[in-house]
């Protein structure tokens, strides 16, 4: 995380875009690192999720961001690395009724 935050622009250039493409790829690196457990499935999964953003700001506006892909990466990483640190898992089952689900959360230390 801390490669991160040293590797990130000044935040008189780092636009609000910006740091919301990192704080969602947190979010998203964060989620999907705790479903998936496999680094590699989940960063592919959150760098996919921005690309697909960008994607569609280019078909929009002709508006694909290379820096907001870099702020997406990042934030995959952080995200991923706060799940590592955390050891945080998430368990969707079937509920016992199968009328819904069950959702635990766990911490591995």
């Amino acid at each position: 995380m801390i490669v991160c935050l040293l590797a990130a622009p000044a935040s008189a250039d780092w636009e609000k875009d910006k740091k919301l493409h990192f704080a969602a790829s947190t979010g998203i690196g964060l989620a999907s690192g705790a479903f998936i457990e496999d680094w590699r499935v989940s960063s592919t999964l959150c760098l996919g999720v921005g690309l697909a953003k960008e994607v569609y700001d280019e078909i929009d506006y002709g508006g694909f961001d290379e820096k907001d892909m870099l702020a997406n990466a990042g934030g995959c990483v952080t995200g991923l690395i706060i799940r590592e640190l955390t050891g945080l898992n998430i368990v969707v089952t079937p509920s016992d009724d199968l009328n819904g689900v069950d959702v635990n959360f766990g911490w591995r230390f």
